[in-house]
């Protein structure tokens, strides 16, 4: 990413909602947001977007999918991955992951850390 371009935020959610919700603020600060509710094309995905910061919920349909970390982090050990989890009972992850946060209707410290984890400034609202 050069200084002029926008940092590229992945966000691979299977909840619609919530992936507008986080991709609107995300977006509504200056990021670029690729969304992604379909786990079966993410290594064709990242390939295409070339994401800054990936943010992932492993819980896809009733199960825990780490094969997708897995496969993310193949591909490319660089991308940040910050996942998204529904509790807070998952720092045991923290070894394979650039950041936890618990899901919310407060976007606050989604944020903070897609702000330190891409090392961007979009933290105004543009609206």
């Amino acid at each position: 990413m050069t200084k002029d371009q926008k940092p590229t935020v992945m966000i691979i959610e299977e909840d619609p909602g919530i992936r507008e919700y986080y991709g609107l603020e995300l977006e509504d600060r200056g990021y670029d947001v690729v969304t992604m509710g379909d786990v079966t094309a993410v290594k064709q995905a990242v390939s295409r977007s070339e994401p800054d910061l990936i943010i992932l919920d492993p819980w896809i349909r009733g199960r825990y999918r780490w094969d997708v970390l897995s496969s993310v982090k193949q591909q490319d050990s660089q991308i940040p991955v910050l996942l998204c989890l529904d509790l807070d009972r998952h720092r045991n992850c923290a070894g394979l992951v650039e950041g936890v946060f618990v899901k919310s209707s407060s976007t606050a410290d989604l944020l903070l850390k897609v702000g330190q984890l891409t090392g961007a400034t979009c933290n105004e609202r543009r609206r």
